[in-house]
C-alpha cells in the first residue's frame, strides 16, 4: 500500500503502512470501531457524514498510528461549541487535521479528528470566510509558508462560505488548489497533474448556483505514485474507493 503520512517533521509516503476504511456505519458503529482501532494503535485520517434513507451515516479511514500519537474524534457538535472545541484543543497542543459539516434538522453539525501536535508547527483555522476573502487569504498563508490541508465550502443564503486548515510545516511543501470546476473539468484536471507526480489530499464537492462544483488539494509527491479511481459516485471518490 502507499499512505501520504501527515503527521511527521514533513509530509513523507510510506510503504507497507496498515491502513483500514469503513463506510455507511451507524453513529453507534462508528464510535465502537473508533474505539477498538484505537486500541490496536491506528490513528484517524478522514471522517465522512452523510445522509441515508435510513439516517445519518458515517465512514472513517484509519493508518497505522507508527509514532503512538495522541488523537481524538468528535461528531455531533454544535456550531459555537466547535469553534470553541477548536481553540481550547490548541491551547492542548492538538492540531485539527480533518473536519466535516453536515445537517441535521436544517442545522449545522460538525465532526473532527485532532491529532497531538508532537512537533509544534504552526497551524490555523479560519471559519465562514466570503469567496473573495478567502482567495485573499490563501494567497496570504502560502506566501508565509503554510500548507492548506482541509477545505469545506458551504451553501449559504449570503453565499458560499469557505473554511480550511493551514499548517506550516518544517519545509514547505509544494502544493496547489483549484476549485469552481465542473466534474470534467476536474476529473482532467486530476488526471493530468497525477501523471505529474501530484497527490490528491483533500477533495470537497459543492453547490454554487445550480451546478454542482469541485474544491482540490494536492500536494507534490516525493516518492510513491497514488492510485486514481474514474467514474464513481460522490460518496465513493470521498470514500477513496
Amino acid at each position: 500500500t502507499c499512505s501520504p503520512i501527515l503527521f511527521g517533521a514533513e509530509l513523507t509516503y510510506e510503504r507497507n503502512i496498515g491502513s483500514a476504511s469503513h463506510r455507511d456505519l451507524t453513529a453507534q458503529e462508528f464510535d465502537g470501531k473508533s474505539i477498538a482501532y484505537q486500541n490496536e494503535n491506528y490513528i484517524m485520517t478522514d471522517i465522512d457524514v452523510y445522509e441515508t434513507p435510513g439516517g445519518l451515516r458515517y465512514s472513517m479511514l484509519l493508518q497505522e498510528n507508527t509514532d503512538n500519537r495522541a488523537w481524538m474524534q468528535y461528531k455531533a457538535i454544535l456550531e459555537y461549541e466547535f469553534e470553541n472545541l477548536v481553540k481550547f484543543l490548541k491551547l492542548q497542543n492538538f492540531r485539527l487535521t480533518d473536519w466535516e459539516v453536515y445537517m441535521v434538522n436544517g442545522n449545522p453539525r460538525y465532526a473532527a479528528i485532532f491529532v497531538k501536535n508532537l512537533e509544534n508547527y504552526e497551524w490555523e483555522f479560519r471559519f465562514d470566510q466570503s469567496k473573495s476573502y478567502f482567495v485573499n487569504y490563501a494567497r496570504l498563508k502560502s506566501l508565509r509558508g503554510f500548507n492548506i490541508i482541509d477545505l469545506e465550502v458551504r451553501t449559504t443564503n449570503s453565499g458560499l462560505r469557505f473554511a480550511s486548515v493551514w499548517v506550516k510545516y518544517a519545509v514547505k511543501i509544494r502544493s496547489k488548489m483549484y476549485f469552481a470546476e465542473p466534474y470534467e473539468q476536474f476529473q482532467q484536471r486530476i488526471k493530468q497533474l497525477q501523471e505529474q507526480g501530484w497527490l490528491m489530499v483533500n477533495y470537497e464537492p459543492y453547490e454554487e448556483g445550480n451546478a454542482k462544483k469541485y474544491a482540490v488539494i494536492l500536494h507534490k509527491q516525493i516518492d510513491y505514485s497514488g492510485i486514481a479511481h474514474n467514474n464513481l459516485t460522490d460518496l465513493q471518490f470521498a470514500n477513496g474507493l
